[in-house]
């Protein structure tokens, strides 16, 4: 592990007024009054939303997941390191590379970050050829505050595309599996098989999880491992490529647009890819991929909308 300036890119900062994704908005993540805005060349923009764009931060050699809390945020990329971050800081509590490989998926539990990704095979670690290099099977790991890893004992077999956390509970979509998902409850294994998988997105909501396959949206109990239905699709359905809850109701994005559950109501009606969701308060937010952001309220109101300034 190292500690915080020690990537040799991390930390070089524009400041608000001139700061501009290089690259196309990819990722967000939204906190209690900044939310966070990345492009997948490893850019961080943090925004004090919604008055004034903050600061430009480069994190990371290659993009990856953002996932963010309250009270902090933290970031993952193909170089293949995670870090932690006070809102708006031009410099990470800490940089960790718990896997040689690269990181896949982030999930806020607690105080806590749960890291997923995968190894590099062999002893050869040369970072720069991680779309060529052999990757051993995934795997979690829990960062506690300081950084400290401890290895988790989920048992997946592939990679590992997607993470939902809850109070004492994990379940991850492993791509090697795509007809279960690998949960660990109260440190104890499950296997929680689902229909129509590959699970395309996974999140927690309260005390349960909501994973979405090509037929349907379901509903997990992480503790009994009962599978009930949200929703059923159609084969021929637009393509749920992530999913987010506020309180009860659960949004999933399509290359349709927006859709919230119960009742499949449609949030927005734009013919793009939404590429990312996030909470904000309790209103919803939405990346599209032409780089605008837009703020609804849960029962299908816009607030705003802007575009998140980057180069053409």
């Amino acid at each position: 592990m190292s500690k915080s300036g020690d990537v040799s890119k991390s930390g070089d900062v524009s400041k608000s007024g001139d700061a501009m994704l290089p690259g196309t908005p990819a990722f967000l993540a939204a906190g209690d009054a900044q939310i966070l805005v990345a492009d997948r060349e490893g850019n961080l923009l943090w925004w004090d939303w919604p008055a004034r764009v903050g600061s430009l931060v480069h994190a990371h050699d290659d993009g990856g997941p953002l996932a963010a809390s309250v009270w902090f945020a933290s970031t993952g990329g193909w170089d293949p390191t995670v870090k932690r971050w006070d809102p708006g800081a031009s410099q990470p509590r800490f940089t960790a590379m718990p896997f040689t490989g690269r990181v896949t998926a982030l999930c806020i539990q607690g105080n806590d970050v749960l890291v997923a990704g995968m190894n590099k095979a062999g002893r050869q670690a040369d970072v720069t050829n991680k779309d060529r290099a052999a990757l051993t099977a995934g795997g979690v790991v829990r960062l506690d505050p300081d950084g400290k890893p401890t290895p988790l004992a989920l048992e997946v077999q592939g990679e590992v595309s997607q993470l939902a956390c809850g109070a004492n509970w994990v379940i991850a979509a492993d791509q090697a599996a795509p007809g279960a998902l690998r949960a660990l409850v109260a440190g104890k294994p499950r296997v929680i098989p689902v229909t129509g998988g590959p699970a395309t997105a996974l999140v927690g909501r309260g005390g349960d999880a909501v994973v979405a396959t090509q037929t349907g949206v379901w509903i997990i109990d992480p503790h009994t491992g009962r599978v009930s239905p949200l929703a059923r699709l159609n084969r021929d359905s637009p393509r749920i490529q992530s999913l987010l809850a506020i309180g009860h109701d659960v949004f999933a994005a399509t290359s349709e647009g927006v859709l919230r559950w119960p009742n499949a109501k449609p949030i927005t009606h734009r013919d793009q890819q939404a590429v990312a969701l996030a909470r904000f308060a309790s209103d919803l937010l939405v990346l599209w991929d032409d780089g605008s952001l837009e703020q609804w309220t849960v029962t299908g109101t816009r607030v705003r909308a802007v575009a998140v300034p980057h180069e053409p």
